[in-house]
């Protein structure tokens, strides 16, 4: 357990390892000496065994010389094993005496120390909650108070810095209060202009189509009594263009607070009309209007959108096609579908993908405000009608409604 973790161990398991390689240092050192002792004695042995024949010689009697050397031996060995005993009870309870000593003063001088670290720890924990400082006074040990020092001026410049965050909290609060309400005031006053936009439209729309039916009524008027003026005609195609824009622009502004209820409409008398009403338009384009459209095709829908449909196709294969071009409108029953498709002679679309985007102009000198295809690709979503556009050496647009 001790040596699973070499790099952090606590000061209880320090003090343990630390005893017990003082112990086994002490038995060692012990060992050593009563060996160094125990040699120098087989020595005095040797040396005495050495010496005694020659001693002995002069005495002339080797019976007696030898049991001389027996007793003078034996002597000696029970007088140095008595002095080794003596010498190793000495040594052992002189080590236990010092290894007490030591293991005593090691383990107050650590208890000191634990002392201290759990005074700088509980002041650390205290310091997290009310920035009190590590009392110096209370430490023993230079290196400690010096830890102490650093951390009461690491505390003091927490709490300093505290106070100016505390200081910079309560200044964004009021300045967060004070662009809230800015902010509150902004959004009142942009519903507000919102809102006076939204009437402006309104009326605008409303007082625009009084007199756009004045002029229209009065044309048609003209035209019962007299030949067509080619000037008229072309006075007349302008006031169905402007009369078409007023028209997406009522959409805009009523679709969402009115609910458009479909009905069976007859979409072949419906396209038939809408393709007459254009024709003075075409005429006016030095364009053709050729239409293909089958009899008695019934479709479950609004008339007010489907109209948005079909005049902002024709409209827009007027406005974009070369002179002296046919513009060809078709419908046709295809199996559960009815299909509607306005095909023109002009410029290649180059960006199909932004084509229904709202404002989205593909030609921005033949003007418009890039709406009616947008409104056209609301409808049909809502309504489930498939589109498709395809545009090469002519553009084609296709629609198709289900079968009602």
């Amino acid at each position: 357990m001790l040596w699973q973790d070499k790099t952090n161990k606590s000061i209880r398991q320090i003090n343990f390892m630390a005893l017990l390689f003082a112990g086994l240092f002490v038995f060692i050192f012990a060992c050593l000496i009563i060996a160094n002792e125990y040699f120098a004695y087989q020595k005095e042995i040797e040396r005495i065994e050495a010496s005694y024949p020659s001693t002995l010689l002069t005495l002339g009697n080797s019976v007696e010389a030898s049991h001389s050397l027996e007793v003078v031996l034996e002597h000696k060995h029970k007088e140095y094993k008595d002095k080794i005993i003596d010498f190793m009870v000495k040594i052992y309870a002189l080590a236990l005496v010092m290894y007490m000593i030591s293991t005593i003063e090691y383990r107050y001088v650590n208890e000191l120390m634990a002392r201290e670290v759990r005074l700088i720890v509980a002041s650390f924990k205290e310091a997290a909650q009310s920035y009190r400082f590590i009392d110096t006074e209370k430490m023993r040990f230079r290196e400690f108070r010096e830890i102490a020092n650093h951390a009461n001026a690491m505390i003091e410049e927490i709490h300093g810095k505290n106070d100016d965050l505390a200081k910079l909290n309560a200044n964004l609060e009021a300045i967060i209060e004070q662009k809230t309400e800015e902010l509150k005031r902004s959004v009142a006053y942009t519903q507000e202009l919102l809102e006076t936009q939204d009437r402006f439209v309104k009326n605008a729309i409303h007082e625009i189509n009084t007199p756009l039916s004045i002029i229209l009524m009065n044309i048609d008027l003209y035209n019962l009594k007299f030949e067509k003026n080619p000037y008229l005609v072309k006075i007349e195609a302008a006031v169905k263009v402007l009369d078409n824009i007023y028209e997406d622009l009522a959409y805009v502004a009523k679709k969402d607070h009115v609910v458009y209820a479909k009905s069976m409409v007859d979409f072949s008398s419906f396209l038939q009309e809408r393709v007459h009403y254009f024709e003075d338009v075409a005429e006016g384009n030095k364009l053709t209007l050729c239409t293909d459209i089958s009899p008695d095709l019934f479709i479950v829908f609004n008339e007010i959108e489907l109209q948005r449909i079909c005049d902002n196709n024709i409209s827009n294969a007027i406005k974009y096609s070369y002179e002296k071009q046919n513009v060809h409108v078709k419908l046709y029953a295809q199996e559960a579908f009815v299909v509607f498709e306005v095909q023109n002679v002009g410029d290649t679309i180059q960006s199909l993908e932004n084509l229904f985007s709202r404002y989205y102009r593909e030609n921005v000198v033949r003007g418009g405000f890039g709406l009616g295809l947008n409104i056209v690709k609301e409808i049909c979503d809502r309504n489930d009608v498939e589109v498709s556009v395809a545009s090469d050496t002519s553009t084609r647009f296709t629609y198709r409604f289900r079968k009602g």
